[in-house]
């Protein structure tokens, strides 16, 4: 923008080339700070997971967090939640799954997908995954969770037969396609009489 910095209180004043100097040395300063900071702090969260130290201010729905930061299955929850793995199991959707946990859908996936109810935790730091297995207790077994995590087929469209000759009737009265319609005995064709150049003489 064109502008100056100047800083009274570490008496520098950039448009000089020691006031230059002067600010280059507090943010390289600054930038190793901050760089120093973050290791600590990427190695104090490598050390509560392996630790078995719940490091995440949410805790995933099945658990609560004890005064140690350790997790502990909340019974209400818990039995929810291993519900929701057997319905997965059972093919149910996950629209049904989602109602029956009361998350949205993509909630639902999340949670059928989180290894942490094989009783693991996992975090990322620094870019690698740190993994701690066997950190709490388990909600479901290694079967019913695998179980879950299997593609089920889609169930049939309840939907109308295909209208075959769509597109390729024509009424004799226009020379409109004809387009499908509803009768009680399924569906036929009909020529709808107002079209935008005028209302059809023969529909």
């Amino acid at each position: 923008a064109g502008g100056e910095v100047a800083a009274v209180a570490e008496n520098f004043d950039s448009s000089t080339p020691e006031g230059r100097m002067a600010r280059n040395m507090f943010l390289s300063v600054g930038d190793m700070q901050l760089g120093r900071y973050k290791l600590q702090f990427a190695a104090a969260k490598a050390r509560a997971v392996n630790a078995g130290i719940w490091p995440m201010p949410i805790v995933p729905i099945g658990y609560r967090k004890r005064e140690d930061r350790h997790l502990e299955p909340d019974p209400a929850a818990a039995r929810k939640v291993v519900r929701a793995f057997e319905m997965r199991v059972g093919g149910a959707s996950w629209s049904s799954i989602a109602r029956f946990l009361g998350v949205g859908m993509t909630s639902a996936t999340k949670i059928i997908s989180n290894r942490v109810y094989l009783g693991e935790l996992r975090l990322k730091v620094s870019g690698e995954q740190v993994v701690k297995r066997d950190a709490f207790e388990p909600l479901v077994g290694v079967g019913l969770f695998e179980g879950a995590q299997l593609q089920h087929p889609r169930p049939e469209r309840r939907g109308n037969p295909p209208a075959l000759l769509a597109g390729l009737l024509r009424c004799a009265g226009c020379g409109y396609v004809m387009t499908r319609s509803s009768a009680s005995h399924g569906f036929m064709y009909v020529c709808r009489p107002n079209k935008a150049r005028g209302r059809c003489p023969a529909p």
